[in-house]
């Protein structure tokens, strides 16, 4: 069992933070939001874009050989 019960009473007399940068908890946290939503609406973008680009060359899901052998593609039409 652990037999420290505060942090603060083991910390050198004027210390009050146990680890560096306290308080900028929010700023991290809001980069990291802003980072995470960046990514995902640039990558999302550039695979819509890479999509209709396909899709413009005609190679959508419509002009491919059939997954179940001996089914037309006409019935997916």
């Amino acid at each position: 069992m652990a037999t420290v019960t505060s942090w603060t009473e083991t910390l050198p007399a004027g210390e009050t933070v146990i680890y560096p940068f306290v308080g900028t908890e929010w700023l991290w946290l809001l980069i990291a939001v802003v980072f995470w939503l960046t990514w995902h609406f640039k990558t999302s973008a550039g695979e819509t874009e890479e999509h209709n680009e396909l899709a413009a060359k005609g190679k959508g899901p419509r002009r491919t050989r059939p997954l179940i052998p001996g089914c037309p593609n006409e019935s997916y039409r």
